[in-house]
């Protein structure tokens, strides 16, 4: 919702960048005009606006002289996205200040140094790589395939379904507190 109506109505998301596409997805879902869109309220095209909020997200983690933006509206429809008004303040201070790359972050970026190649035992290549808020449903599956003694031998119990709030847990995590590592396979498994 733009213009005056998203102060008057306090329909408003909070999220830190870096946004990849399911971040950004979740900031949508918290604001009302999302849940009219999807109650067949008016056409959106989702993806877009996914895109822009990404790409938003990635202005502010690359120039941490940006003090504050306003894009009030922005208008999306099913093919494009327009910025109608915006406003930019710079902060003067840190123009001049030599700083470490990314330190005005809340929340680290995805640490790619960490994402190698390896080979299993059986040859099978296979890419190691922190995980992501995007393996969420990957994460599931995992979880769904494990048979009762696994469950057993990890968590000490039967776990029959696994919430959405625990999958998050798991896979959107503060890089710089902690890590998981996930191996990807790339190619079909023989036999």
């Amino acid at each position: 919702m733009g213009g005056i109506a998203a102060e008057l109505f306090k329909d408003v998301g909070v999220g830190f960048p870096p946004l990849n596409q399911v971040l950004a997805r979740r900031l949508m879902e918290r604001t009302a005009i999302y849940k009219h869109a999807m109650s067949g309220g008016g056409s959106l095209n989702l993806k877009l606006l996914e895109e822009v909020l990404v790409k938003f997200s990635l202005l502010v983690v690359d120039f941490p002289e940006i003090r504050e933006i306003d894009v009030n509206p922005l208008i999306v429809d099913e093919n494009s996205a327009v910025a109608v008004d915006a406003r930019i303040v710079v902060d003067p201070d840190r123009i001049l200040l030599e700083a470490e790359p990314h330190e005005h972050l809340v929340i680290a970026l995805y640490p790619k140094k960490y994402v190698t190649q390896w080979k299993l035992k059986d040859g099978t290549p296979v890419v190691l790589r922190p995980i992501k808020p995007e393996d969420e449903t990957l994460f599931s599956d995992l979880f769904k395939s494990f048979s009762e003694e696994t469950m057993r031998f990890r968590f000490f119990q039967i776990i029959k379904d696994v919430t959405h709030v625990t999958l998050t847990r798991h896979c959107n995590i503060d890089y710089d507190r902690e890590m998981a590592i996930v191996a990807e396979m790339q190619g079909k498994r023989k036999g």
